[in-house]
């Protein structure tokens, strides 16, 4: 049975609550990367205007789709990559990751913001988006936040991985859009044309969509660093809730400042 917004999001903060405990802030954490998420990926040319580590333009080359990850040797996940500068081996377990949960803290590769691109100040917008593309691939694809070997799948996977990417590293909506002002884009080849047009559309239809994932990080400096998300669907925040969020604390401060130096 659908639940409404109201007890999805009540539903939401209660799972959220309850694994505070155990997925604290900063938590040290071992990933072992299992392999594909749905079985294959798809190889792509990624262009940047701009390195991110030198500011001169810059490809690279990446083997794009999910990944199924371990986590401290319980927990299994499918995960994406939000840095394609580092690199991880499949079957390997690495012991220097640290779980972010708090999307203001969110620092791809290294301990300095601003490093592989990432800018602080969109901190919250790209979680949001991040969220809200997972929960309308999975709707739209099937892509769930558990990996299953189902080849189907596969392009699906791809396509999300490059709109995370393009959301991370570019401003648009679009991973094959190249020229003046982008600083982000796709190559097109004759086999991954129609995924390119998947993400473009991941990318386009989620930006309305009424429900968001929330988005964990799995960060290390000398590996890629990941995200996975918890599957609760929770309705995107319209645009002035942070403001009314913002306007009440102000307001319950002046009444508890007022209320200090009346009894002072």
């Amino acid at each position: 049975m659908a639940l409404s917004a109201f007890k999805q999001a009540a539903l939401a903060a209660t799972l959220a609550a309850g694994c505070s405990a155990v997925w604290a802030q900063g938590t040290s954490a071992t990933v072992k990367f299992n392999g594909q998420a749905y079985g294959s990926s798809t190889s792509a040319t990624l262009n940047f205007a701009s390195d991110p580590r030198t500011g001169a333009p810059s490809t690279a080359s990446a083997g794009s789709g999910g990944f199924s990850i371990t986590v401290n040797n319980s927990s299994t996940f499918a995960s994406y990559c939000v840095e394609p500068f580092q690199y991880i081996s499949f079957g390997s377990t690495y012991t220097d990751y640290k779980l972010r949960t708090d999307p203001q803290n969110f620092k791809w590769s290294t301990s300095s913001p601003g490093i592989n691109g990432f800018d602080p100040t969109r901190s919250p917008a790209i979680s949001q988006r991040l969220g809200q593309m997972w929960a309308y691939a999975d709707a739209t694809y099937g892509l769930g936040t558990t990996p299953v070997n189902d080849a189907a799948k596969a392009s699906a996977s791809t396509a999300l991985q490059w709109a995370i990417f393009n959301t991370l590293y570019d401003t648009d909506n679009s991973v094959s859009a190249g020229g003046t002002g982008n600083k982000f884009w796709i190559t097109a080849t004759s086999t991954n044309g129609s995924i390119l047009g998947m993400a473009n559309s991941i990318l386009q239809q989620s930006v309305n969509y009424q429900f968001q994932y929330g988005i964990n990080v799995l960060t290390s400096l000398n590996s890629q660093d990941q995200i996975y998300a918890n599957g609760i669907p929770t309705p995107v925040p319209e645009p002035g809730t942070f403001a009314m969020t913002l306007a009440g604390l102000m307001a319950v401060g002046f009444v508890a400042r007022r209320r200090r130096v009346q009894q002072g």
